[in-house]
């Protein structure tokens, strides 16, 4: 729907203008709204094509988000707060005939700190695969509850880039669409923050 709001145009994401500024070929594995599972997972299968000197960029989703196997697909899907709202639940395959209350008592689970400590133990196997591998990893995420220093990332970030200029679609289109993913400003913002990061060690 953004696409056809555009006249048929979609902007380039920060990921595109970034990997052209600094002249690698972009592979961006990415899907939004997924859990931390799911991007870890997707880096151990792809750490056999990562090679010396290339830059991996991983932005962990939000904690609480967590996955279950849809029986129907036999693959997994991620169960996030926002979408179990009575109002958009509208099949009950989303839940994989898990009783909601039991859903809602493992997101309220993990709002505990360990959740957080899973993904830093994570990034110790990811650091070490750099070293030994020479690859560089940058780390970012929009979660207020996870941020470390050696992150790319503020601990806002979404809303400091917002505050810099950075509009999501919903600014974007003036209320048109209402969609709090970025849009083209949003993008360009993102890019020039991580190229000023990543030039600047």
């Amino acid at each position: 729907y953004y696409k056809h709001f555009r006249n048929g145009t979609f902007p380039p994401t920060w990921s595109e203008l970034l990997s052209k500024e600094l002249g690698f070929t972009l592979r961006n594995m990415a899907i939004g709204g997924v859990s931390n599972y799911d991007i870890f997972d997707m880096f151990c299968k792809c750490i056999n094509k990562i090679q010396k000197d290339d830059i991996v960029i991983m932005g962990w989703g939000y904690v609480q988000r967590f996955r279950l196997v849809d029986k129907s697909t036999n693959s997994f899907v991620t169960i996030r707060q926002n979408q179990l709202e009575p109002e958009r639940i509208d099949s009950p395959s989303l839940l994989n005939g898990v009783n909601i209350d039991v859903i809602n008592s493992i997101l309220n689970n993990r709002s505990n700190s360990e959740w957080i400590n899973e993904v830093y133990n994570w990034e110790s196997v990811i650091n070490l695969l750099s070293k030994l591998i020479g690859f560089k990893i940058v780390y970012w995420t929009f979660d207020t509850n996870l941020n470390k220093s050696y992150y790319a990332s503020t601990n806002n970030f979404r809303e400091d880039l917002i505050k810099n200029g950075a509009e999501d679609i919903t600014l974007e289109t003036n209320g048109k669409l209402i969609d709090d993913n970025f849009g083209e400003k949003g993008h360009l913002f993102q890019f020039k923050y991580f190229l000023n990061h990543i030039q600047n060690g």
